[in-house]
């Protein structure tokens, strides 16, 4: 490990060199930029070599950036864009930075008594495909996850659980969108009603083996990848796989 004094005399002696300030602000998710003998050696310094920069980080974990203002672009009952002017922790400024702000997503992994999987398909037009999926949809605002996916695994399916236990929450694109999607295992799913579907959708469901489930994501059908994730969380949990 270096010394304090010889990383903080390094960074020093770099921003000298290359004469920068950009490199200086670069400097503060660098790398360390000096060569002693090594561990076990006599621990003097053996001179500055920037070239060798890669070679050891520095440890310093990364930091929240700071949003200077903020806008909407699009904001209605289906979707609401927003436009960030935002600062990264070693100064650099993104504007705009677009993130969209999306319900909380519920999804349901249903084993009936058989351990058949509950799967549906409907056609998704961003894609432009039809789809198998997960029975899953989003959570009201205020609607507690565990509600929303019940409600979902009714109304998509007809289909109701002697459980439902909830597995580790996951974040389909922290990069740019602010929601989580919430997966829940059912087992003991049975058919008992007709479906409630609202008039845009048109799915169709049915219990298929773990086998064949495993086949459609090989050949592409099952391929949204929450659904895949979610599946994988579910399968691990009842000791599938």
């Amino acid at each position: 490990m270096l010394p304090q004094w010889a990383s903080a005399f390094t960074d020093v002696a770099c921003i000298w060199w290359h004469g920068s300030l950009a490199w200086a602000r670069r400097l503060r998710w660098s790398y360390v930029a000096v060569s002693f003998a090594g561990e076990g050696g006599d621990g003097r310094f053996h001179g500055l070599d920037c070239a060798k920069s890669r070679q050891l980080r520095r440890t310093m974990p990364p930091a929240p950036w700071k949003t200077l203002a903020s806008r909407y672009l699009v904001r209605d009952r289906w979707m609401k864009l927003r436009a960030d002017r935002c600062e990264t922790a070693n100064g650099i400024v993104l504007d705009p930075y677009y993130v969209q702000e999306v319900d909380d997503w519920s999804q349901v992994v249903a084993f009936d008594p058989a351990d058949r999987i509950l799967v549906i398909r409907q056609y998704r037009h961003g894609a432009g495909r039809v789809f198998t999926e997960l029975p899953c949809g989003g959570i009201d605002r205020g609607e507690p996850p565990l509600e929303a996916a019940s409600r979902e695994l009714l109304e998509e399916t007809g289909c109701t659980a002697e459980s439902l236990q909830a597995l580790p929450v996951m974040f389909p694109n922290p990069a740019r969108y602010n929601n989580r999607i919430f997966t829940f295992m059912a087992t003991g799913a049975r058919h008992v009603q007709q479906q409630q579907l609202d008039a845009t959708e048109d799915i169709e469901f049915e219990f298929l083996p773990l086998a064949e489930v495993l086949e459609l994501i090989d050949s592409g059908a099952f391929s949204e990848a929450l659904h895949v994730s979610g599946l994988f969380l579910a399968l691990r949990t009842r000791g599938m796989i």
